[in-house]
């Protein structure tokens, strides 16, 4: 880099460019910034890097030093999961997520139209949040004991909306 001050801006991907040069021009240090390098055959590289700015006595950025990390795999993990979590929200079906002990991490918008409540009002509540009560004994087996060890539970549930009635 040194024998080409310009290499970093020719490698970062055009639409980075800017985000590389404000962080740089507003602080010495940047801490992990993500930016898409281009490769000599147009592919991409997703880079993590920390960088630091070099100035001279006038205080004229001459040059950035850092460390750069291949998070490529990583990169293509989250547009995998981002595109997962698109098609879960574009569902009709209202799709409720629960960690094991029933608190609730993750709601779709169609859990909107079912239940009254916003996504963001779900998480973080127990599911019995949308227990209604109303449940006959033999009618369904517990749905814990069956998706606690990773079974797929089946069943109908007489469920409460936020207004109080059920569905």
């Amino acid at each position: 880099f040194y024998a080409d001050p310009l290499l970093h801006d020719k490698l970062v991907h055009p639409e980075d460019r800017l985000v590389l040069d404000q962080d740089t021009e507003n602080t010495s240090v940047v801490e992990k910034t993500l930016l898409r390098w281009v490769r000599k055959d147009g592919s991409i590289l997703w880079t993590e890097q920390r960088l630091s700015a070099v100035f001279d006595s006038n205080g004229k950025r001459i040059a950035v030093e850092g460390i750069v990390r291949d998070v490529s795999e990583r990169a293509a993990a989250q547009v995998q999961s981002n595109l997962q979590i698109e098609a879960l929200n574009a569902s009709a079906n209202g799709i409720l997520i629960s960690d094991t002990k029933g608190v609730i991490v993750w709601a779709n918008r169609a859990m909107t139209a079912l239940t009254g409540y916003l996504p963001e009002e779900l998480v973080g509540q127990d599911t019995r949040i949308l227990k209604s009560g109303k449940q006959d004994a033999g009618s369904s087996e517990d749905p814990w004991r069956t998706i606690s060890p990773g079974e797929v539970g089946r069943g109908e549930l007489l469920s409460r909306r936020k207004d109080g009635s059920t569905y």
